[in-house]
C-alpha cells in the first residue's frame, strides 16, 4: 500500500511548515476499557501500530466494535494504518462527508494531513449500558497539544441522531474531552468518526520536533437488563 505522502497533490492549507512537519506512527480502535493510541513524533523511529485488546467481561456484555455497519466480522480491536510525514492545516480542509462515507480509515488525496476512521459501536447485548469516553492527553513534547485538534461526530443509526464536537486543549487538565452514552439500549448502534489533526492558526515554529500522545478509552460505567 502507498504511503500517504506518495498520494499525495498540493493543496493551499494555512501556515504549513512543511510535509514532513509531524509524524503520526500509529492509532489503534479498541473496545471499551481499551484504548485509541496516536504517537506523533518529528523524525520518530517508526515502532508499528500498537496493540490492545477488549476484556473478556465487556465483551460478554455484547459490546462489539466493527469498521463496517453489517457487522459481518466484529472485532474487539480495530487498527488504523500509520500516517507518515505530515504537516499542519485548519479544519476546512477536512472532507467530512467523504471521511463519513468512507467505513475504516479515509485517505485524503488533496491534503494528507490528517487522522479520519469510521467505525461502528453495536451492543447485542440483553443490558441497557451507559458507556463513558474520553480522550486523554498522555504525553506532551515542545508544547504540541496546544495545536493538536479533535472532531468526534457520532450518530445514532437508529433514530439518526447526530452528535458533532470539536475539542482542543483550552485548559492545563490532561483530558481533552469526556463525555457519556447515556443509555445505549440493546440492539442500538453508533455510527463514529474521529478527525485528528494540527491546527495550523495554532502551531508556532517551537513545535517543530515536539510529540504528543493520545489515548481514547471507552468504558462501562453502568449496565441494567432492559
Amino acid at each position: 500500500m502507498n504511503r500517504i505522502s506518495d498520494i499525495f497533490v498540493a493543496k493551499k492549507v494555512a501556515k504549513k511548515f512543511s510535509t514532513r512537519q509531524f509524524l503520526i506512527l500509529g492509532a489503534l480502535i479498541t473496545g471499551l476499557v481499551s484504548s485509541v493510541i496516536i504517537f506523533v513524533t518529528f523524525y520518530g523511529q517508526y515502532t508499528g501500530t500498537f496493540t490492545l485488546s477488549m476484556q473478556r467481561d465487556l465483551m460478554d456484555k455484547g459490546i462489539e466494535l466493527s469498521d463496517e455497519s453489517a457487522f459481518t466480522n466484529p472485532r474487539s480491536m480495530l487498527t488504523v494504518q500509520p500516517m507518515e510525514e505530515i504537516g499542519d492545516m485548519i479544519e476546512q480542509d477536512l472532507n467530512i462527508e467523504a471521511a463519513r462515507a468512507t467505513d475504516g480509515q479515509y485517505f485524503d488525496p488533496l491534503v494528507p494531513y490528517y487522522i479520519a476512521y469510521t467505525y461502528y459501536l453495536r451492543n447485542s447485548g440483553k443490558e441497557v449500558i451507559n458507556v463513558n469516553y474520553r480522550l486523554r492527553i498522555i504525553s506532551s513534547y515542545k508544547n504540541v497539544d496546544k495545536a493538536i485538534m479533535v472532531r468526534y461526530i457520532q450518530e445514532d443509526l437508529a433514530t439518526g441522531e447526530i452528535t458533532d464536537k470539536l475539542y482542543s486543549k483550552v485548559t492545563d487538565s490532561n483530558i481533552l474531552f469526556n463525555e457519556d452514552i447515556v443509555q445505549f439500549l440493546n440492539g442500538r448502534m453508533k455510527k463514529i468518526t474521529i478527525f485528528i489533526w494540527f491546527d495550523g492558526f495554532l502551531t508556532t515554529p517551537d513545535m517543530l520536533g515536539g510529540g504528543i500522545k493520545l489515548d481514547l478509552s471507552y468504558t462501562v460505567s453502568t449496565a441494567t437488563i432492559d
